[in-house]
């Protein structure tokens, strides 16, 4: 299991290389440590989200609306039975998002 919702921002805001930190796999690798980060969340079987009441709101944000979004996002017990193979085939509640919009909303906020 990877955990790293705490340093998240952090790690955005430093977009340390790996090779700045030694973790490249050749001279040749430029990826950086957030960009390890955001592969693991987009190709993760699971994510699970916790301490949800220990997050402020963010800015202009409607929490009851984010709320009932992530609330559709839960399993029921016979959804969680099914696995993971049927879960691939479920709908996604969220729409497409990429780097550079998400990028796009942090700098709007700094």
């Amino acid at each position: 299991m990877v955990q790293f919702a705490a340093s998240f921002l952090e790690e955005w805001e430093a977009a340390d290389n790996l090779e700045d930190r030694g973790l490249a796999l050749n001279e040749d690798d430029e990826r950086t440590i957030l960009d390890l980060m955001v592969d693991s969340v987009e190709f993760a079987n699971v994510i699970v989200i916790n301490k949800t009441d220990l997050v402020a709101p963010g800015i202009n944000m409607d929490e009851a609306a984010l709320r009932a979004r992530l609330d559709r996002c839960l399993l029921t017990d016979e959804e969680m039975a099914e696995g993971p193979d049927q879960w691939a085939g479920y709908l996604d509640p969220f729409p497409e998002w990429t780097m550079q919009e998400s990028t796009a909303l942090a700098d709007a906020h700094h």
